[in-house]
C-alpha cells in the first residue's frame, strides 16, 4: 500500500485455515496502522468492527464485498440492503467503521488481498459476527429463521 513506510514490526499472525477460511500470511504494524495480508477461500463472515476502518486492496483475483448499514433490530432490512462491490486486482476498496461487510472471493483460485487497519495493536475483538458461514451460533439461528435465504 504506498505510503506504509518506515519502521514496522512484523508479527506472526496466524498459520493455517481461521474460523473465517482465510489464510493470514503476514501482520506488520506500524502506528497508526496495521497490515494483514491474506488470502480468502471462499467468503468472510458478514461482520462489522466497531473500532476500526479498514482498506482492502486485492493483490491477485478478485473480489466480492457486500456492505451496508448495521440495522441491530432489523436483520431482514440489514441483509435486503447490502450493496454488491466488485474490486479487480490493484483495486482498493474503504470499510468504514460500523460498516457491515462480508469479502467473497469471486475466483476460482484463491483471493489475496492486502488489509489496512486503523487500530493498534491489531485486534481481532473488534469482529462482531452478524452471520458465519462456518458453524455460528447466530448463523445457525438466522438459517433456521430463513433471514438469509439459505
Amino acid at each position: 500500500m504506498a505510503g506504509f513506510v518506515g519502521r514496522h514490526k512484523e508479527v506472526d499472525f496466524s498459520v493455517g485455515i481461521d474460523e473465517d477460511g482465510i489464510l493470514a500470511e503476514t501482520l506488520a504494524t506500524n502506528a497508526p496502522h496495521a497490515v494483514v495480508v491474506w488470502t480468502l477461500i471462499n467468503e468472510m463472515s458478514l461482520q462489522y468492527h466497531p473500532r476500526r476502518t479498514e482498506v482492502y486492496r486485492v493483490l491477485d483475483g478478485e473480489l466480492l464485498v457486500y456492505r451496508g448499514m448495521f440495522y441491530p433490530n432489523d436483520l431482514v432490512r440489514m441483509v435486503a440492503e447490502l450493496q454488491e462491490v466488485i474490486i479487480q486486482e490493484g483495486y482498493n476498496i474503504v470499510i468504514p467503521r460500523g460498516t457491515v461487510h462480508c469479502p467473497v472471493n469471486l475466483g476460482q483460485t484463491r483471493c489475496r488481498v492486502l488489509e489496512l487497519s486503523d487500530i493498534i495493536p491489531y485486534d481481532n475483538d473488534d469482529i462482531v459476527r452478524i452471520y458465519d458461514m462456518y458453524g455460528g451460533q447466530l448463523s445457525l439461528d438466522l438459517k433456521a429463521a430463513g433471514v438469509l435465504g439459505i
